[in-house]
């Protein structure tokens, strides 16, 4: 965790997983500098981090999130119905 909100105290465990699960609108729209404003921790600390999901998921500012390329296979089934 990028965070450490949860730190992982003395143990047998070196490391450990973790899950992230997001839920959006179908009209959220991708904010470019917010997702390249997360890259400065990253850059700081030389954390490279498990994920760059907020870099790869669009490219334009304003484009809408679920018009991503990375959803073309699978669009529909992503949806939950309201």
């Amino acid at each position: 965790m990028i965070h450490r909100s949860a730190p992982l105290e003395e143990g047998p465990l070196e490391t450990r997983d973790a899950f992230s699960l997001r839920f959006i609108a179908d009209t959220s729209r991708y904010d470019y500098r917010r997702a390249h404003d997360i890259e400065i921790p990253r850059d700081y600390f030389n954390y490279s981090g498990p994920t760059k999901f907020h870099l790869d998921i669009c490219k334009r500012d304003g484009e809408r999130i679920i018009d991503s390329s990375f959803f073309d296979e699978d669009r529909e089934k992503r949806f939950i119905a309201a």
